[in-house]
């Protein structure tokens, strides 16, 4: 997303409250959908990822490793966990702003 960041955050912000209203109209109607506020949000880049949790000071925590090798890593914001998979060599590139929360990374 190409914008300020602090318009970026706004547009954050934005998704988890209209996540939340979707949920309850849902619970309304007696329906689901992966959209629920619940779930966590994944970030497709590791940059917007990192960028994210740097402006909203977040610890940036390591978790679990996938079959295919690739590095659960993931921040709270809002009570809203947001998370991505990296491979172990990036890991290493950003392993000083990632604080080891599994011992088997």
């Amino acid at each position: 997303m190409e914008c300020s960041m602090e318009m970026k955050m706004q547009a954050i912000d934005k998704m988890l409250e209209m996540r939340k209203q979707l949920s309850v109209i849902q619970n309304n109607l007696g329906m689901w959908n992966s959209a629920d506020d619940t779930c966590p949000v994944l970030v497709y880049q590791t940059e917007d990822f990192f960028e994210v949790a740097n402006e909203v000071n977040a610890s940036v925590q390591s978790g679990d490793i996938t079959d295919k090798g690739m590095i659960e890593i993931s921040f709270d914001y809002k009570d809203v966990k947001f998370h991505t998979f990296i491979l172990p060599g990036e890991y290493q590139l950003h392993e000083h702003e990632i604080d080891r929360g599994n011992d088997n990374v």
